[in-house]
């Protein structure tokens, strides 16, 4: 399936087989991202995908070129045992609960890390920052029974909490 245009999806996406290519448009869905087919069914390009819903959604295992949280409620969850990598990623409202799976973002759009960032046992989020940019922490950050948090690169000092900051361990790792 091609689109050539955004695509708005108020429900789930499943993707079963096939590929589906939105062709660098950019997808909002406010359901869950389900894609049984396998990473490689659907083309990411260079678009993006906003997860924009009012309550909880989950996402199996992608690969996102642009990935958004837009979320005034709610986060966005991993599938069990899931993965979820992308190229860029940013938060406008809301953010991630990741469990039993790694969330990897290769950049993040932003100086500043916002948002909310929930790992539990077996989960792992990964924030990597361009090294021109500066890695300012803001937002929450939640180790719930364990779980890693790992962020990488950046340049000059890091600023914590000049705005809201929330750092709440129960067991894990946060590597900075």
């Amino acid at each position: 399936v091609k689109t050539n245009n955004n695509l708005n999806i108020f429900g789930n996406l499943e993707i079963e087989s096939g590929v589906f290519d939105p062709q660098d448009n950019t997808i909002f869905i406010k359901g869950d991202w389900i894609n049984n087919a396998g990473p490689e069914s659907f083309i990411n390009g260079s678009g993006k995908v906003v997860f924009n819903g009012s309550a909880m959604q989950y996402c199996s295992t992608s690969q996102f070129s642009i990935l958004e949280i837009n979320k005034p409620t709610g986060l966005l969850y991993n599938y069990p045992s899931c993965d979820i990598t992308c190229q860029v990623f940013e938060i406008i409202e809301g953010g991630v609960s990741i469990s039993q799976g790694i969330f990897t973002a290769n950049s993040l759009s932003k100086s500043s890390i916002n948002g909310v960032y929930h790992v539990s046992t077996g989960g792992v989020i990964n924030l990597h920052q361009s090294a021109n940019k500066e890695i300012d922490l803001f937002g929450d950050f939640v180790f719930d029974n364990g779980g890693t948090i790992n962020i990488y690169g950046g340049s000059s000092k890091s600023i914590w909490g000049f705005g809201d900051l929330n750092i709440i361990m129960d067991g894990g790792v946060f590597d900075f």
